[in-house]
């Protein structure tokens, strides 16, 4: 079901710090976070539609700083020894303009040419008299020297406190996908649920950049949603057709109390005359309850991927393709031989033919992080549905595979947390394919600051083949750099975009 909703002029800022980064090419170990507790609030539609914001004065040159003495060294952060490889490439650190405490930004991170969509899902989008918002998506654009800066931010008319918007997000060409899967209370006329019910029920608000404004387009929600069906916690997005998790959605009888909350996958088209349409609403053959199916989504050309990580023992993954009248099932794939921690389906990504599985299990909405239950150590990597897939495992207790991304013959796997690291800072692991198929690993990527409960590779993606790496745990204010971190803002957030790494 697609709603329409009114169209909303949004703020527009810039902000951005360049600065250095570091690279191991050795590789130790990883690191992680500590989160905010979820509520459910009403949500009412906003009456008018934001006014821009005044742009930020430029401030007044500073005088030259004398040249300084020479010092001594000081001695490197953990993590970043010349003798470990660490070669500090240019990196940028992208911090909103106005970040504060728990804004969450690199929570969710999408790259699209020369634009970037980064969600904050605890950020608040007008004033600031909340303990926490209902999340922001800060649009990112690279200038012809390079630099990344913050030209715009969005949210839908009416987003309530805990929605989180900005959870998910998916960006292609001038078209953008956001999910709030915990976003309530906005309930078709004809739904079964009843009133006053807890209605955790998740949406997406597309959004088009019409004009130089981003334009609200479109309100798409589950076909018959029932509370807590999350719809819009996992995302996948080709500017055509758009997929979209809805791990608790359910199947069964007419009334609610038939209903038995298997999760569904939704595959929305967009038409001729540009209004998104649903196509196909994908199920496992025999759905089980609970099995979170649609907690994680990919797309590939008529190729749609959909992780099941609670189904049976280890979690199921399913790929369905397009063809003839529909959408038929291509495979059910599980991890035969493999006994470790985690479950399988957690996470995915796929391009060009290929797909990667992980096993680490991220939670609903974007409030906490369980280690027992939601992180495991290996990814899998299928060149073909029916190809034993490569093994690639990472440090345990580190969250690997949280974050998940491939181009080309590279894929950047996220680690954002360790149990043996006293600053739980985070880490990406870059592998490569080599000619003969094999992947190895490339390079071991943290956060230059090192930050403490960083949370540094919670969401992944690539720039080019540049690794981006969102750390939703970063504590530097507004004004915080990669040299002088205020630690001011608990968790405000912040992206890290790499120079070049490894080979391509």
């Amino acid at each position: 079901m697609s709603v329409t909703r009114p169209l909303g002029r949004l703020l527009a800022a810039a902000a951005l710090i360049a600065l250095v980064g570091c690279v191991e090419q050795a590789p130790p170990s990883p690191d992680a976070p500590e989160p905010a507790a979820p509520a459910d609030g009403p949500m009412e539609p906003a009456p008018t539609p934001a006014e821009p914001a005044p742009t930020p004065a430029e401030p007044e040159p500073a005088e030259p700083a004398p040249e300084p003495e020479p010092a001594e060294p000081a001695p490197a952060e953990p993590g970043c020894l010349p003798a470990d490889g660490c070669d500090p490439a240019g990196v940028q650190y992208l911090k909103a303009h106005d970040a504060a405490p728990w804004d969450r930004l690199g929570y969710a991170l999408a790259v699209d040419g020369d634009r970037m969509a980064v969600g904050a899902p605890g950020a608040q989008f007008g004033a600031r008299d909340a303990p926490a918002g209902g999340g922001v998506v800060y649009i990112f654009e690279r200038d012809a020297a390079g630099a990344w800066l913050e030209v715009d931010r969005l949210a839908s008319v009416g987003t309530e406190q805990y929605d989180d918007f900005g959870a998910s997000v998916a960006l292609a060409g001038d078209l953008l996908a956001v999910g709030a899967p915990s976003e309530a209370d906005l309930m078709p006329p004809d739904s079964l649920v009843p009133a006053g019910a807890a209605h955790t029920v998740g949406a997406v608000h597309l959004f088009e950049l019409h004009d130089g404004r981003w334009r609200e387009v479109a309100w798409l929600q589950a076909q018959r949603p029932d509370h807590e069906v999350y719809f819009g916690v996992s995302l996948a997005f080709d500017g055509r057709r758009l997929v979209v998790g809805a791990p608790r959605d359910s199947v069964g009888g007419d009334a609610p109390a038939d209903w038995r909350p298997v999760g569904v996958a939704y595959v929305f088209e967009r038409g001729a005359d540009g209004a998104w349409r649903q196509a196909a609403r994908l199920v496992a053959d025999d759905p089980q309850r609970d099995a979170d199916f649609g907690r994680s989504v990919a797309l590939d050309g008529d190729r749609v991927i959909v992780g099941a990580p609670l189904e049976g023992e280890r979690g199921a993954v399913y790929v369905f393709e397009a063809g003839g009248p529909g959408w038929s099932r291509a495979a059910r794939l599980t991890p035969a031989d493999w006994r470790g921690e985690g479950r399988f389906g957690g996470t995915l990504a796929a391009g060009d033919g290929r797909f990667v599985v992980g096993v680490a299990r991220r939670p609903m909405g974007a409030s906490v992080i369980s280690r027992s239950l939601h992180f495991g150590r290996a990814v899998f990597v299928y060149e073909a549905v029916d190809a034993e897939p490569a093994v690639l495992t990472g440090p345990e207790w580190s969250g690997f595979g949280a974050g998940l991304a491939l181009h080309g013959s590279q894929l950047l796997v996220g680690a954002p947390i360790s149990a043996d690291d006293p600053r739980d800072a985070g880490a990406a692991l870059l592998f490569v394919r080599d000619a003969a198929g094999g992947w190895s690993q490339a390079a071991r990527l943290t956060a230059p600051n090192r930050a403490a409960h960083g949370v540094f590779g919670w969401a992944v993606a690539f720039d080019r083949g540049r690794p981006v790496i969102g750390a939703w745990g970063d504590a530097g204010g507004p004004r915080s750099t990669l040299t002088a971190p205020d630690a001011s803002a608990a968790s405000a957030g912040a992206v890290y975009v790499f120079g070049d790494v490894g080979p391509r």
